[in-house]
C-alpha cells in the first residue's frame, strides 16, 4: 500500500488560486491538506470547507491553544506578530500533530503560490521509493516563476516560463546567468534553497519554512516545487499591502539577501501608484521576449506547461 502524503499551507489573499492549488494537489496524489488561514475571516475558507480531504485551521484562539504543543512554541510565539515565518512554523508543528493523528506518513511544507512537480513518477511512487530507501526528509529545488504579461489572475494557469535554479546550474551556465541577467540577486527574487517533505514520526519539527529538523538529502533535479511569486501585478500589490512595513530583519538579524523584497515593500508602503506600477513593470518583469528567448536557448529558463494544461 502506498504511503499517504499531506501538504500544509499558510496562506491569505489566494481567492484566485486557492481551488487550483487544492485540486492539483489532490489530482496528482497528496491524500490531505491542511490550510492555515492567517485571516480567520478569509471569505475563501468556504471554498476550501468543500473539500472532504481538506482541513481548516482559522488564525483565532483555537489555532493559538493548539501552536503550545510546539516544542518551538515560546520562541516562535514571541515573533508571531512580526515574523510570518514564525506562524508558519508554529503551523506545520501543528501539521504534523494532525497529521500523525490521521496516520498520513508524510508532510510536505510549501506556500500556495507553489506547486509540487513530479514529472517521472506519481507523488505514492516517489514516496514510496523514498520509504524503500530509508529517507526521513527530502528537500526539493525550486524553480521560481517569470510573469510574462502585467495582469494575471490564476498564474497556475496561465505561467508557464520558469527560471531555473541556481544551483542546479553548472559552472558554465552560471557564469552566463551573470552575464545575461543583471546580477545574480535578480536571477531569483525571492528564496533559492527548495522546500522540503519529511516523514512524520512522533518529535519530528519544523526547521524554519524550508527545512525539518531530522536527517535530510536533496532532491537532484525532479520532483521540483514550482513556485510563482508577485505574478501578475494584483497579486505583486495586495502581497506588500498586506505585509505592510516589515522590518528590515530576520528574526532579530538583517535581511542580507532578497534586496527586490525589501525595495517592493518601501514602493508599496509609498502609496505612488504610478511609482509602483512603473517599479513592477522595471523591477519584476526585467526580460524583454528577446532576453528571454535568448535565456531559454542557453539552458537558464524553460517552459513547463503541464501544471497549467491540466484539466481540474
Amino acid at each position: 500500500m502506498y504511503p499517504k502524503v499531506s501538504i500544509a499551507t499558510t496562506l491569505i489573499n489566494a481567492e484566485d488560486i486557492l481551488v487550483f492549488f487544492i485540486k492539483y494537489h489532490l489530482a496528482i496524489g497528496f491524500e490531505h491538506i491542511f490550510l492555515f488561514f492567517d485571516n480567520p475571516n478569509d471569505k475563501s475558507i468556504r471554498k476550501a470547507e468543500k473539500f472532504e480531504k481538506v482541513t481548516v485551521i482559522r488564525n483565532d484562539d483555537s489555532l493559538k491553544n493548539l501552536w503550545k504543543m510546539s516544542p518551538q512554541y515560546e520562541l516562535m510565539y514571541y515573533f508571531r506578530d512580526q515574523e510570518v515565518e514564525a506562524r508558519q512554523v508554529l503551523n506545520t508543528d501543528v501539521a504534523l500533530h494532525l497529521a500523525m493523528e490521521m496516520k498520513l506518513d508524510w508532510l510536505l511544507h510549501i506556500d500556495i503560490d507553489e506547486l509540487f512537480y513530479s514529472p517521472k513518477q506519481s507523488v505514492k511512487e516517489h514516496f514510496q521509493d523514498l520509504i524503500e530507501k530509508g529517507v526521513k526528509s527530502i528537500s526539493y529545488f525550486n524553480y521560481e516563476a517569470v510573469p510574462e504579461k502585467f495582469e494575471i489572475n490564476n498564474f497556475f494557469r496561465h505561467i508557464t516560463l520558469f527560471k531555473k535554479n541556481f544551483y542546479l546550474l553548472s559552472p558554465e551556465e552560471k557564469e552566463k546567468s551573470e552575464s545575461l541577467t543583471k546580477n545574480k540577486a535578480n536571477f531569483f527574487f525571492q528564496y533559492a534553497n527548495g522546500k522540503s517533505a519529511a516523514r512524520v514520526i512522533k518529535g519530528l519539527r519544523a526547521s524554519g519554512t524550508h527545512f525539518f529538523y531530522t536527517d535530510s538529502m536533496k532532491a537532484e533535479n525532479f520532483p521540483l516545487i514550482l513556485h510563482y511569486p508577485c505574478c501578475g501585478f494584483k497579486h505583486f500589490l495586495k502581497k506588500y499591502q498586506t505585509l505592510g512595513n516589515f522590518s528590515g530583519q530576520h528574526f532579530n538579524t538583517n535581511y542580507s539577501t532578497l534586496l527586490v523584497h525589501l525595495k517592493s515593500r518601501d514602493v508599496v508602503m509609498s502609496g505612488d501608484l504610478r511609482e509602483i506600477r512603473d517599479f513592477y513593470e522595471k523591477e519584476i518583469m526585467i526580460f524583454t521576449p528577446e532576453q528571454i528567448e535568448l535565456l531559454i536557448k542557453e539552458n537558464l529558463f524553460c517552459h513547463i506547461t503541464e501544471p497549467s494544461r491540466m484539466e481540474l
